[in-house]
């Protein structure tokens, strides 16, 4: 840990933490407060392993850390206690962040959901009541009660879309013209495009054999912009290839971004880099410590037609698109 370099350090944690290093948590508790966020995040997810009083106590604190990747990490940590002490601290924070950062509201309320057993949605005001009446009581966790409450808001081919910081990157390759795909993948964009709340900051970016942003970043979903968006995509047609890799890496190249939404109908095919291990493993490199979710849509809407018969591999681009969203905390659709 006296070494400089990021990925030492990062590594060294994830070792500690996996080999329930006890001893070792006095230290990682000082990397809590260091100036970088990627290393206070590492920290917030070794310390939310090793757990204890002490642990409980910091990442408490770390739910207030400016970075939302650190005040996640705190979060994820204190859904694994067995400290109902915790309720008031994710309450409050559940309540700062309402409506304005959905995917940290999300962090929020699944942590508190773990802590407790209860599924009682995004309103802190219920989570406050509920704790007043157990506070200073024996508590033991419920047994799953079931599939959680409805989310309610903007969704895309059934995602509910929550976060604040998206990036949809959509296929217009040639064979997205083939069976309405492309109709599909512009209609259910324009229509998640309407829903989003203001408080949303957003992008869209199209690709074949390049990748096009409709902005150079994310945007604020005000009405004008929201015009301005459904206009380009509505400008959207099919041309040539699959550069998976372009796409990706215009879409991790903006920093503020935490979850990209990536459609499309195939594996790739053109680009400077075209095997999907190799594109996976450039995302984990560009991932390693940003964790944006990458959920990803596998349309694959019947056929190719005569001409083009036996230019599709299915399976292959649904095990690359399933791969990519499970090696980034995303979700897979297969749209047929």
């Amino acid at each position: 840990l006296r070494e400089e370099d990021l990925e030492v350090r990062v590594a060294t944690f994830e070792a500690l933490a996996a080999l329930r290093a006890d001893r070792a948590l006095p230290t990682l508790l000082v990397f809590l407060a260091h100036p970088d966020w990627r290393l206070r995040a590492a920290a917030a997810r070794a310390v939310g392993t090793l757990g204890g009083p002490a642990a409980w106590g910091a990442l408490r604190r770390a739910l207030e850390d400016a970075h939302p990747r650190v005040a996640e990490a705190a979060a994820a940590g204190l859904g694994r206690s067995d400290d109902l002490g915790s309720v008031p601290d994710l309450v409050a924070a559940l309540r700062r962040v309402r409506g304005g950062d959905l995917r940290l509201e999300d962090a929020f309320v699944a942590a508190l959901e773990a802590l407790t057993g209860r599924t009682l949605g995004s309103d802190p005001d219920l989570w406050a009541a509920w704790y007043e009446g157990v506070k200073g009581q024996p508590y033991e966790r419920p047994p799953p009660a079931g599939p959680p409450p409805t989310v309610e808001g903007a969704r895309y081919y059934g995602f509910p879309v929550r976060s604040s910081r998206i990036t949809f990157v959509v296929d217009v390759s040639r064979s997205m013209g083939w069976n309405g795909r492309l109709e599909s993948a512009v209609g259910e964009l324009q229509q998640v495009l309407r829903a989003l709340p203001p408080s949303t900051r957003f992008n869209v970016i199209a690709y074949s054999d390049g990748a096009t942003a409709w902005r150079p970043g994310l945007e604020p979903a005000t009405p004008a912009n929201v015009r301005r968006a459904l206009a380009f995509v509505g400008r959207l047609a099919p041309d040539n290839g699959t550069n998976s890799y372009e796409a990706l890496a215009r879409a991790f190249a903006d920093e503020e971004t935490d979850t990209i939404y990536f459609l499309s109908d195939g594996h790739p095919s053109v680009g400077p880099v075209v095997d999907p291990e190799h594109i996976l493993l450039a995302v984990r490199t560009w991932n390693r410590h940003r964790r944006v979710k990458v959920h990803g849509l596998a349309l694959l809407r019947g056929a190719p037609p005569p001409a083009f018969a036996g230019m599709e591999n299915p399976d292959r681009a649904q095990e690359f698109m399933r791969r990519l969203a499970a090696e980034n905390d995303g979700e897979t659709r297969v749209l047929r």
